[in-house]
């Protein structure tokens, strides 16, 4: 395999299970310059994460900083927060890596043993390049493995909530691969969200990541990011396992069309490209701390929320506990309709009554919403996307009513629901 990454958050999990599965034959890691982390800094960082997976052996090199067209990037927050390895410390990796992604994909596709998988996490910008100089690449490629696109769902990309943010950053690059003739499995938004990193997995990692280094980082990572706090998924871990095991997810065969100037994919029957439609949860998660873990025991807490907030076609519903102790829980949403819907938790001052902020609310349908001075936010979420679930980690306070009111709310329309009032009482 070689992979194509941009090192954010969970491409660093993505790298490290493709470095330790013993079924895995990594022969390179090309860095893009045009994703999260900026180039050399990311190849460091990629050499480090390497060295402590043991592979010393794999070269590494950095991409070009600009996409083939546009001008789209990600936050420079974003980019910072990616370049010092999210406030984490490796010991520095003794190799220097390489100046050029693409002579490095050419190099190692030319010498494999075989035609190898490319595992592509990142803005296509690296293969994309590879292949518009030498088209023939692309018949020595066994298959290319991308996490890119939202065929059937809302993206994530932050100058377009219709595309996917490695789709949209290089759009050009994603469409001369999907044209590129090789064997193509795309891994969109419409999978990844199925596996939302969730409170249970992280409670595993925590109990057993001393069993190896690899897994100690990733610990460290998800406490030092709050990936398991809500709104993150196993995006690029999905890949790299489905680059492993194809029965992970569920796949279609389509015909894959990328806008050249927005990145947003759209996929029609009849094509060569498996598009994968929805994922396995529970193998994934085995697989992959299974993996982090080297063999080594382990269980995965069953999933059991304080509460759960459901959104179906007519209404939002709460099911879960009865009474609730001030302090953290853990809220499950999810959402089984086409539009996204975000949730909120809290309680009311004591000057007003509940009747009074469901009269609120009935007045801010159709209207932008925003909550009454006397009604004070504990805790809140994004939109949870259409068909998915996401796990939070959340907290309710002890409030002169005595109890947390749980909202859920649509934008366009606006539509507002208070499924629960649940008392609250103090922890002792």
């Amino acid at each position: 395999m070689i992979v194509d990454t941009d090192l954010s958050t969970d491409d660093a999990v993505a790298l490290l299970f493709l470095a330790v599965d013993p079924r895995v034959d990594l022969r390179a890691v090309a860095v893009s310059g045009t994703g999260l982390v900026h180039c050399p800094v990311g190849a460091r960082n990629a050499l480090e994460l390497l060295a402590l997976a043991g592979r010393t052996d794999v070269p590494v090199a950095c991409g070009r900083t600009e996409p083939l067209a546009g001008v789209n990037a990600v936050p420079d927050g974003w980019r910072q927060a990616a370049d010092t390895l999210f406030g984490l410390t490796l010991p520095p990796a003794k190799s220097r890596p390489g100046a050029s992604a693409v002579a490095l994909i050419d190099k190692a596709i030319d010498g494999a043993p075989r035609p190898p998988t490319i595992v592509e996490l990142a803005p296509m910008t690296n293969l994309g390049s590879a292949f518009r100089a030498r088209p023939a690449l692309a018949k020595k490629v066994r298959r290319v493995v991308a996490m890119a696109g939202a065929v059937a769902v809302p993206g994530n990309a932050p100058g377009d909530p219709a595309t996917e943010t490695n789709a949209w950053i290089d759009p050009r690059a994603a469409q001369i691969v999907a044209g590129s003739g090789a064997a193509l499995t795309l891994v969109p938004l419409d999978a990844t969200n199925d596996v939302p990193v969730t409170t249970f997995f992280a409670r595993a990692l925590k109990r057993y990541h001393y069993a190896t280094p690899e897994a100690t980082f990733v610990w460290d990572l998800v406490q030092a990011t709050g990936m398991d706090r809500g709104d993150s998924y196993f995006w690029d871990p999905l890949a790299a396992s489905v680059a492993v095991d194809p029965t992970l997810v569920r796949t279609s065969a389509r015909h894959l069309d990328v806008n050249a100037t927005s990145g947003r994919t759209t996929a029609s029957p009849g094509g060569t490209t498996a598009v994968a439609t929805s994922a396995d949860r529970s193998r994934f998660e085995r697989q992959l701390l299974s993996t982090l873990l080297r063999g080594a025991p382990f269980t995965i807490p069953p999933d059991r929320p304080d509460a759960t907030l459901t959104l179906s076609s007519s209404r939002c519903t709460y099911s879960g506990a009865t009474t609730l102790n001030a302090g953290p829980i853990v809220i499950d949403t999810i959402n089984r309709t086409a539009t996204p819907f975000g949730w909120a938790i809290g309680h009311l001052d004591g000057t007003h009554s509940l009747t009074d902020l469901r009269r609120y609310a009935a007045r801010l349908q159709g209207r932008t919403i925003t909550a009454p001075k006397w009604f004070t936010g504990d805790a809140n979420g994004s939109p949870v996307p259409p068909h998915t679930r996401l796990t939070w980690q959340a907290a309710v306070a002890l409030s002169t009513t005595g109890s947390a009111i749980f909202v859920c709310a649509t934008m366009a329309p606006t539509h507002i629901w208070l499924p629960a009032v649940v008392p609250v009482y103090g922890s002792h």
